[in-house]
């Protein structure tokens, strides 16, 4: 939306909340939204913790443990994640995603405003299977991890793995108890559009926090190093990102 890049995301941030949202969500006469049952927006913090910068964060020093004079020029290498946001998008039956998208006021104007604002959209249809529910429903803050599986296995034997022995590893950890408030894992089974990025995705864990020092509290834990390690076993770590 920016020929300057370094205002292009915020732009794009505040248009998808403000105006994109609120769009999608209209009711035009003549459409029937009611079989969306729940539309979220995800927004990455560009400050929070992320698989090429996660904590602890630490401060430039020198041989000697002094802060450095040249910190400009120590800067980290910044890369962009794949992803700038998620929009959670619920309904009862697979079904209802046509009924829904299906409708003119979607095809003729919420994708043209899509197509205006993002540089890719992917609409990967998944079943939600949720772990630890939400006593609130509002939690403000959010861990979406992408999952890609191990070359060795197929998408279903990595989601029978990931939901029947991973989900109990996670949930049963102390650290998950003390700071995790909703855990809720995504299996991808198809797409409604033509997806190249989005079908390599395998699964997305999607954990819900208190507020931002709590997720990074979370990944220092031991017993999130024991989750990442176990994880390890049956997702490529490489392609796989938070």
């Amino acid at each position: 939306m920016e020929a300057d890049p370094n205002r292009a995301f915020e732009h794009w941030d505040e248009y998808w909340r403000k105006v994109h949202g609120p769009k999608f969500a209209y009711e035009e006469p003549g459409t029937a939204n009611d079989r969306v049952l729940r539309y979220d927006q995800v927004h990455r913090i560009v400050s929070g913790p992320s698989s090429a910068f996660r904590p602890p964060y630490r401060a430039m020093v020198d041989a000697d443990g002094k802060l450095v004079d040249d910190p400009a020029a120590r800067v980290p290498a910044y890369r962009r994640p794949d992803w700038d946001g998620f929009a959670y998008i619920a309904y009862g039956a697979e079904e209802d995603i046509e009924a829904v998208l299906g409708q003119e006021q979607y095809a003729k104007r919420i994708i043209a405003d899509e197509r205006t604002a993002f540089r890719m959209v992917t609409r990967e249809v998944a079943r939600e299977y949720i772990i630890i529910p939400s006593a609130r429903h509002r939690d403000p803050v959010s861990l979406v991890r992408i999952h890609r599986r191990r070359p060795k296995l197929t998408r279903e034997a990595f989601q029978a793995r990931w939901l029947k022995e991973h989900a109990d590893l996670v949930a049963g950890r102390p650290a998950t108890g003390e700071y995790v408030r909703r855990y809720a894992q995504l299996h991808p089974f198809g797409s409604t559009q033509e997806d190249p990025e989005g079908s390599k995705i395998d699964g997305i864990s999607v954990l819900s926090f208190a507020c931002l020092n709590d997720v990074e509290d979370y990944l220092v834990t031991a017993d999130y190093a024991a989750i990442e390690a176990a994880e390890a076993a049956f997702a490529d770590p490489g392609a796989s990102e938070f």
